[in-house]
Formats: C-alpha cells, sequence, structure tokens
C-alpha cells in the first residue's frame, strides 16, 4: 500500500495519458482498477492506476445521457454494455500514437460537418437543379451513364414497390418525357434522403455546378480542419473520408470550404459506397485491406451513426462516436466512447 498525500487525484489510461480529478472519488472505476487507498479520506487523496487489458479502451469524450456542467458531468448511473460505469468523468484526449492508430478514416454529415448543411444546403440545390442539369447535359457521355445508373435503380424500385418510384420511358422516347420521369424518381428519392449510389453520384455533378460557381461552399468544423492539419503534420498519421455521398463530392466539400480553404492536402483518399454500404463490416474490412496497415485496430474510425459504429467495430476498428448538435440520439448504453470535438483527439 502507497500514502500519496496528492492534491488532486491521478488517472493513467492504458494510452499512457493522465488525467487529474479534484476529487479522488470521481476517478474512473473498472474490475481491472488496481486501487491504493489513502489511510485518511479526510486529507489525503488516492492515486489510482487502472491496468486494463489491450483490448478496452478510457473512457473519452461523454457517454450518451451526460450532463455538462462546467468542468463536471453529471451521468445517468448505471453501466454501460461494455461493462464500463456510465458516470466517467469526461477524459481529456485519445491518444492516436499510444494505441498505434495509424489511418483515421472519417464521416463526414455528423462527424466532420454539420447536418444541417447537408439538409439545408446540398439536398435542396440537387433538388433545384437536377431538371436543368439533365436537360443541359442529355446526352452527353457522362450524363447517359448516369441515367443508365438511375435506371437500373428505379426499375429495382418499381419492383420493390417504393413509394414515389415512376416508369422512365424507353431511350427511344422523346428526351423531355425521359427528363420528367428521372426528375420525379431523383426528387422522390432526396426527399426520403435515400443513401443510393446512383443518386449520390448524379448529385455529385450537380454539386459541382454549385462549388464552381461559388453558390456553395463546403462546411467544416474548426476543431476538424485543426485537427486534420495537426495529424497530417506528424508524418505518422494518415486520414481518410468514408461517407454515402460520392467521391466527386467529397473532394467537392473538402476542397472548397468557406473558412479553412482547400483540406484535401491533409486528406489520403476518399471511399464512398463503392467499396459497400456503411452499416456493413465488410465494408470496413475492404478499406482496411486497402490502407495497407498490418491489424484494423491501427484504423481509427469516427462517425455520428451507431449502426455504422456497430459494422465498424465489428470489422475490428477502433471507433469513436461524434456528438454534434442536431446529430440523431444515440441508443442507451450504447457501449462506444464519445467525442464532442476533434481537440479531444491527440497523437
Amino acid at each position: 500500500m502507497f500514502l500519496l498525500p496528492l492534491v488532486a487525484s491521478t488517472y493513467i489510461s492504458r494510452s499512457g495519458c493522465f488525467s487529474f480529478f479534484q476529487d479522488a472519488d470521481a476517478i474512473p472505476r473498472s474490475r481491472n482498477s488496481t486501487s491504493l487507498p489513502s489511510s485518511s479520506r479526510g486529507r489525503q487523496r488516492r492515486l489510482e492506476l487502472r491496468l486494463q487489458p489491450w483490448s478496452t479502451s478510457p473512457p473519452v469524450g461523454h457517454r450518451h445521457g451526460q450532463q455538462h456542467h462546467g468542468s463536471r458531468v453529471a451521468a445517468r448511473a448505471g453501466n454501460g454494455s461494455d461493462g464500463i460505469a456510465t458516470n466517467l468523468p469526461e477524459a481529456d484526449d485519445y491518444c492516436l500514437t499510444a494505441r498505434d492508430i495509424r489511418c483515421v478514416v472519417l464521416d463526414i454529415e455528423g462527424t466532420t460537418t454539420p447536418i444541417s448543411f447537408v439538409t439545408d444546403v446540398l439536398f435542396p440545390y440537387a433538388r433545384a437543379n437536377v431538371r436543368a442539369y439533365l436537360a443541359d447535359t442529355y446526352g452527353t457521355r457522362q450524363t447517359m451513364d448516369d441515367v443508365a445508373f438511375l435506371r437500373v435503380q428505379i426499375d429495382q424500385d418499381l419492383a420493390d414497390g417504393v413509394p414515389g418510384a415512376v416508369l422512365v420511358p424507353p431511350p427511344s422516347a422523346p428526351d423531355k418525357e425521359v427528363i420528367n420521369a428521372l426528375v420525379a424518381n431523383v426528387e422522390a428519392m432526396i426527399d426520403a434522403d435515400r443513401k443510393l449510389p446512383a443518386l449520390k453520384q448524379l448529385q455529385g455533378r450537380i454539386w459541382r455546378l454549385g462549388f464552381d460557381s461559388g453558390e456553395i461552399r463546403g462546411v467544416v468544423y474548426d476543431d476538424v480542419a485543426e485537427a486534420l492539419a495537426r495529424w497530417h503534420g506528424t508524418g505518422i498519421v494518415r486520414s481518410y473520408i468514408y461517407s454515402s455521398g460520392s467521391r466527386e463530392a467529397q473532394r467537392l466539400i473538402f476542397g472548397n470550404t468557406e473558412a479553412q480553404g482547400d483540406l484535401r492536402r491533409y486528406l489520403s483518399a476518399f471511399f464512398d459506397t463503392s467499396v459497400g454500404g456503411k452499416r456493413e463490416p465488410r465494408s470496413y474490412y475492404e478499406i482496411w485491406q486497402t490502407l495497407g496497415v498490418d491489424s484494423p485496430s491501427q484504423i481509427l474510425f469516427l462517425t455520428d451513426v451507431y449502426q455504422e459504429a456497430t459494422a465498424a467495430r465489428d470489422a475490428g476498428f477502433e471507433v469513436l462516436i461524434s456528438i454534434r448538435p442536431g446529430n440523431a440520439p444515440l441508443p442507451n448504453d450504447h457501449g462506444f466512447q464519445t467525442i464532442t470535438s476533434f481537440a479531444q483527439i491527440s497523437v
């Protein structure tokens, strides 16, 4: 037993990061903790060393249901599904290199970028301009390829009885009739927020017009831009994007941000659903194979969607869930570590 008259209590995570707490009773507890109690609760503090197996992660950010009050965190009592108490204090950072993280894969909507930018800017722009875009470019090789891609999806929707699906006349029909039917289908897809590769590809083409004209500028949280630059500067950690939006759309958003300029210099590659759906573990396996690191545990995935987080975790990725204004609520006791800012992720 060691007695240390500390001014503040110390928490040492498995990452080697130190967190300091004014009250020893606020130190996180787990079955794997080694506690060195003081002989007097009145004047001395406790130094606790948490010795955890490498398969577990220290608490970072806050868990769903916590309320912030200054530097303190009030949380619902009880245990998370991973066996770690949900009333954990918010730690200061998640150390990438201490966990041997070599690649960070980022979702966009609700993670790097406000959901409102997508729902209030990008989607309405595509919906308002789809007819003009198709009319202006119909007959070009690129647009005809996009139309053929859409036809396959629409035929499937008709077979499945999807609401809003409209039969598209054959290619031999007048262009105006074909375009009218395509517009009706695209509008219904946008209104339903469907994550369809054919739709996302066409939206990316339309958004390019807006970005090129200056009507649209990408929006990325300041803490995200700062983190990308910081990670890139290490020469150790590489950053990637994985989104349901097309790779073209991803490049437009990060290459034309309103406040930070071109952020693509910090990004190594862009992935879309051509590697698979974001709620399928196989997609993350494919990304791991592409990135070339030895283990999927060397990849950190950040998202705001619980189902995506689960799929990535099942593929062996490290996962953090992003909590941002406007994001959908998480299930109770979801079992994932959360952050409210990329400033909580250090190298």
